[in-house]
């Protein structure tokens, strides 16, 4: 089985990864094909020349960038594309390196599911490109925008050569269903389910308040033209990584590719799991009071003798008059987290200061809580920790 190996030479530990996928890959009876990119980073370098054949999967190692880079390379090819998430997200990718093992088993046995994903093919016409140059093919998005200084770009937009509508924006966005949750969605487009066949065409920070975004059929073929005088400086960027200006009297067309990129999916997780689990989609956690202070204690600490402080909920500013005690009340609490204090902090004729301070979390914090507490010999009350300092 011949397999491609696409990686970010920007992770620190992407060279220690290549020697595990190239020592288990071995074993497996894999035979493996690296990009010139990453050919230094191997401990034997592999194979580079890609076999007639074709591949029988690419395997990307980094992030969503380096997934979308990967779909590039592959230019339509039937080959379906295996992301190992190196990065933050990763919401493209199928894996993580730790389950390395599995996921090179489900390549060999083919114990995966394929995703037909859309993509999209675009060229450039008009002027000095009268026969039209085609440009790279995108699994997210082709950007229209400016270059050089922010300034607002002016954009005829026509659908299937029906003229939508002349929009003066930061730029416009034309994106597939993959691309619905990156860029679009961050300038205000909706999320469309990948199995959806559509179109997405969102303007960036639009002008006006009458431009909305359009969901379109996958067949339309969707026209950007710069207009004059506001057309020169104009930037066309495909997938946020490769780039080409579009000149004065040109033209770009953007339709759906011949063919589908082919995702690899591992196990039952769904889309909107997926959703949830990377985007926090719905997580209404923010909401929730995870952990808050309840009840603060003072005894002999400088002038104070002996206050408690109740703390309710939606406290969050301590004002009061010169005078009043807000210093004392911050630097009681400073010294319950563990600020260090000599004993010119307790009150003239009291033996030691002491802070004390109540705190109530949710269950999860509980349990986030537990190990680490039970390690210096701690039982936590469910929902309830009180903190105690003398000085």
């Amino acid at each position: 089985m011949n397999v491609g190996v696409v990686g970010n030479p920007n992770y620190p530990d992407l060279g220690a990864l290549l020697a595990t996928l190239q020592q288990k890959a071995s074993r497996l009876g894999l035979t493996l094909y690296s990009e010139e990119r990453i050919q230094s980073l191997w401990s034997v370098p592999p194979l580079s020349q890609v076999p007639s054949g074709n591949l029988d999967c690419l395997i990307t190692l980094g992030g969503d960038g380096t997934l979308l880079r990967g779909a590039r390379l592959l230019n339509g090819s039937n080959t379906p594309i295996m992301g190992l998430n190196l990065g933050r997200v990763g919401f493209l990718t199928s894996a993580g390196p730790d389950n390395l093992d599995g996921a090179l088993d489900a390549v060999v046995r083919r114990a995966y599911t394929i995703e037909p994903r859309l993509a999209l093919q675009s060229s450039i016409t008009g002027k000095g490109s009268k026969a039209g140059r085609v440009e790279p093919l995108v699994l997210n998005d082709v950007v229209v925008h400016k270059g050089g200084v922010a300034r607002v770009v002016h954009l005829k937009v026509a659908v299937d050569g029906d003229e939508v509508a002349q929009y003066s924006a930061d730029g416009i966005i034309v994106s597939t269903p993959t691309g619905s949750t990156a860029y679009s969605m961050s300038a205000g487009g909706p999320i469309v389910v990948p199995t959806v066949d559509a179109i997405v065409v969102t303007a960036i920070c639009p002008h006006t308040l009458a431009v909305r975004p359009l969901v379109l059929a996958a067949t339309a073929v969707v026209t950007i033209q710069p207009i004059p005088p506001w057309s020169d400086e104009v930037l066309v960027s495909f997938d946020g990584q490769v780039g080409t200006p579009i000149q004065p009297g040109e033209k770009l067309q953007v339709r759906r590719a011949e063919h589908p990129i082919l995702l690899i999916r591992l196990g039952p997780e769904s889309f909107f799991k997926r959703l949830r689990r990377k985007l926090h989609w719905g997580d209404l956690s923010d909401r929730v009071r995870k952990s808050a202070l309840t009840e603060l204690r003072v005894r002999d600490l400088a002038v104070i003798a002996d206050v408690t402080l109740p703390f309710e909920p939606g406290l969050n500013v301590l004002t009061g008059e010169t005078g009043a005690g807000k210093s004392m009340v911050v630097d009681a609490l400073s010294l319950l987290l563990g600020e260090r204090a000599s004993a010119d902090v307790v009150r003239p004729g009291a033996e030691k200061t002491i802070v004390e301070g109540a705190f109530e979390f949710a269950s999860a914090v509980h349990r986030h809580l537990l190990s680490p507490f039970a390690a210096l010999g701690i039982e936590l009350e469910e929902g309830r920790l009180v903190l105690k300092r003398e000085v």
